[in-house]
């Protein structure tokens, strides 16, 4: 992997890793893991793969906690992130 791809994952898929899980938003975090795990695995540093697998242990808790309790219920949608989201997503369905 290049640097340049190394430094995109760190200064924004991990902020995200970061944000998702802080929300309890499992999904958003899976897809994330799935799309650059591999890649940091094979040729990120020591502290992105670190980052990863923090977040696949947080995604396996996760993913527990909502099989016993119901799909959704890690999620705190009163989290100003999601709040944003929420409003950006409506924005944009409301334009089509």
């Amino acid at each position: 992997m290049c640097l340049d791809e190394c430094k995109n994952i760190e200064n924004t898929i991990v902020p995200a890793l970061r944000i998702y899980m802080e929300i309890g938003w499992p999904n958003a975090v899976d897809r994330l893991i799935q799309t650059y795990m591999l890649r940091v695995l094979q040729f990120g540093t020591q502290e992105l793969d670190l980052r990863f697998k923090d977040a696949e242990a947080w995604l396996k808790h996760a993913k527990e906690y909502e099989r016993i309790h119901g799909r959704g219920s890690l999620m705190n949608r009163d989290h100003p992130a999601y709040r944003r989201y929420r409003v950006q997503k409506e924005r944009l369905a409301s334009t089509v």
